[in-house]
């Protein structure tokens, strides 16, 4: 389906199709099964989409993403406990994440798909979070 139904109409539109795996009643639950999955079907426009929340709650090992490198085309970010925006408290997640994407030389899209702080504003959990990767993936280690 994917490599004769779905590639060819997001062919004609541009777009890309992204596999993401998700940790939770789903046939695709690792970043392997993703991967094994674009690679079958072997379109220019089926890529891999990592979403950290799920790795980690399948306690993938996600320290070297090099097999994944050229097939990644985008990411999501969430705090394993939770699923929240990350905030100062979660900056060794989060280095451990933004480390391992400069590892690779992602510079595709990042998003933040996580669950609103008790506590805070939607606006400041958005800005905190974006600040924080933002510095993250700034800084030279």
């Amino acid at each position: 389906m994917l490599r004769e139904i779905v590639s060819p109409i997001f062919n004609k539109y541009d777009m890309v199709c992204v596999i993401e795996p998700l940790s939770e009643d789903n046939l695709i639950k690792t970043i392997d099964d993703g991967l094994k999955l674009v690679k079958d079907v072997d379109k220019h426009n089926v890529k891999l989409l990592i979403d950290f929340y799920h790795t980690a709650t399948n306690d993938e090992d996600t320290c070297d993403l090099s097999k994944y490198a050229t097939h990644l085309k985008h990411v999501h970010i969430a705090t394993k406990n939770g699923r929240l925006y990350p905030i100062d408290t979660d900056i060794l997640e989060c280095k451990a994440i933004i480390n391992s994407l400069k590892d690779i030389n992602y510079d595709g899209l990042i998003s933040l798909e996580s669950r609103v702080r008790e506590g805070l504003s939607l606006r400041d959990c958005i800005s905190t979070s974006a600040q924080l990767l933002k510095n993250l993936i700034n800084s030279k280690n």
